[in-house]
């Protein structure tokens, strides 16, 4: 019993002074339609350090503009643009869902982003959601551009 508290305490003070969130942004990438449909989802506290906005300015605008200006997604050397459709607070994330233009059927895709870079330690996570591929990517402050063959 005493040993239970001991360890409730050890545990409860090292969660209270050691952080348990990693910075991260996960972008998943996934075919929807004739589109593809691509979600961002990042911690709102990393989002409001980069925009230094009030809750009421988040907007699809403002997104899109952040996106644009961070990342480029490009389907065979042809670059896409992100059509933010919707954002959505979610707890102490930030949901971004989008659109990318339509693209026929491509062989290659490459994504630069600096999205967050600014946050010591971030990561953005890329999930490939496309027809038979389903694999993962990191991305951080010295990776900051993969190439994916399909």
């Amino acid at each position: 019993m005493i040993h239970g508290i001991y360890l409730g305490l050890f545990f409860a003070f090292i969660n209270g002074f050691m952080p348990h969130d990693v910075p991260l942004a996960i972008f998943t990438l996934s075919q929807n339609q004739d589109q593809i449909a691509l979600t961002i989802k990042m911690e709102y506290e990393d989002a409001n350090e980069v925009l230094q906005l009030e809750d009421s300015e988040f907007s699809t605008v403002i997104f899109e503009q952040l996106i644009n200006t961070t990342s480029t997604f490009e389907f065979d050397g042809i670059p896409a643009k992100i059509q933010v459709q919707e954002v959505k607070m979610e707890g102490e994330h930030v949901r971004i869902i989008a659109n990318i233009n339509p693209t026929d059927y491509c062989q290659k895709i490459a994504i630069t982003s600096t999205l967050l870079n600014s946050i010591p330690n971030h990561s953005n996570i890329i999930q490939l959601r496309l027809g038979q591929e389903d694999r993962d990517f990191r991305m951080h402050k010295s990776r900051t551009r993969i190439e994916i063959a399909l």
